[in-house]
């Protein structure tokens, strides 16, 4: 008796592996797109609600500069009467070099949060809020800030928030991929567990 073999099946195995491959492949660049659209649109590019006119402007710490000049065009534009640098009171922060100055027109206010975190910003920017009865802030941070600031500050803050979102000094490269997958984590965390102000 002879078996005869045939070599057609065995042949498709090898063009059915690359069209497995293939469509792994496909199915994790589409996984990636999704995954990086998503992340620019509410890391890099969140949508922001410029301020007509406000009580305050509110720049929180951190960034390399950009926020605390986004925040004094937005004083000098007359959006607000007051600047509160939410780390005026660490020596050697940018922040703490402008307490230092003087702008013509605007009122300059610098805390020293209980602890040097956003959540220790808000905090101290309610509290200053409330004893000054200001209903209506700008809160100025960088774009990928935005998102986990802004509901801190809601958290905490009773009035009517504004976001204006300054963009990274440092531009788009590994230190923005590092801060996005930071803030992920954060926020994360802050919609799951760390609830509260």
């Amino acid at each position: 008796m002879h078996r005869h073999h045939d070599r057609s099946a065995g042949a498709t195995q090898p063009g059915r592996r690359r069209v497995s491959r293939t469509r792994l492949l496909l199915v994790g660049l589409i996984a990636f797109a999704v995954l990086a659209a998503v992340g620019g649109w509410v890391f890099v590019w969140p949508p922001t609600d410029p301020p007509g006119r406000v009580d305050a402007v509110l720049v929180l710490a951190g960034g390399s500069g950009e926020r605390e000049a986004a925040g004094i065009r937005l004083a000098w534009q007359g959006v607000a009467p007051v600047i509160v640098f939410s780390d005026g009171g660490r020596p050697g922060s940018g922040a703490a070099r402008l307490c230092r100055r003087r702008l013509a027109g605007i009122r300059i206010v610098c805390l020293s949060p209980r602890t040097s975190s956003t959540r220790g910003e808000a905090r101290a920017f309610a509290e200053l809020a409330d004893r000054e009865g200001w209903r209506s802030v700008a809160v100025v941070t960088s774009s990928y800030h935005i998102r986990r600031a802004s509901l801190l500050v809601e958290r905490c803050y009773g009035g009517t928030i504004h976001t204006v979102a300054a963009a990274p000094n440092r531009g788009y490269g590994p230190e923005l991929a590092r801060s996005v997958l930071r803030e992920s984590a954060a926020l994360l965390a802050l919609r799951t567990f760390r609830r509260g102000c």
